[in-house]
């Protein structure tokens, strides 16, 4: 009697067990599927980037009304702007990792 509670116990948990297996496959390819997103955003906004006119130097020595000091904050908003986004994805891919991490941390 006390084996049979045992069993029925052990397999309760064990249909547990897989229902949370399935729950964190399905969490880790939903995780996966945002990152490939944003890597795609990414690049599609580095690809905008490099065809924007107000990335050019062209774009600035055309424009005829401009003193050197607009033209200097112009250039500097440029160079910003046109820092790759891939910097962005390896700051996420980071703070993925460490978020993984202080999950294992937790857990243990």
């Amino acid at each position: 009697s006390e084996i049979n509670n045992l069993r029925k116990e052990n397999e309760v948990v064990l249909s547990q067990l897989k229902e949370i297996k399935v729950e964190y496959a399905l969490a880790v390819e939903n995780r996966n599927e945002n990152e490939q997103t944003l890597l795609k955003e990414i690049k599609l906004l580095n690809s905008r980037l490099a065809v924007d006119p107000k990335n050019s130097d062209v774009y600035s020595d055309t424009r005829s009304t401009t003193d050197n000091a607009t033209l200097r904050s112009d250039k500097l908003r440029r160079e910003s702007y046109a820092k790759p986004l891939s910097e962005f994805s390896e700051t996420l891919s980071m703070s993925s990792s460490k978020a993984t991490l202080a999950r294992r941390r937790f857990k243990a």
